[in-house]
């Protein structure tokens, strides 16, 4: 299991680095929501997955798209606090 969680978090980092550039460019809102409909389908296939490679590579596409919801849903959460 430690393993999937190096992979995971480096899909965390790789969608951080992917995903905002694409925020930039094509708007927050789009891309929010596409990688709220990405985990959604991701979690599912996760705790299908067949083997222990399909597994560790869902949880590297898990992690990217994660990146993008919590750190959206905590900025968010900041701006209603303000």
């Amino acid at each position: 299991m430690e393993t999937s969680q190096s992979v995971f978090n480096f899909g965390v980092m790789v969608g951080a680095i992917i995903f905002t550039t694409m925020a930039d460019r094509l708007g927050r809102k789009p891309i929010h929501l596409a990688c709220q409909y990405a985990m959604f389908g991701l979690g599912l296939a996760v705790a299908f997955a067949p083997n222990y490679v399909t597994f560790v590579v869902l949880r590297f596409f898990l992690g990217a798209v994660r990146e993008v919801t919590y750190r959206r849903l905590a900025y968010i959460k900041n701006l209603n606090l303000a």
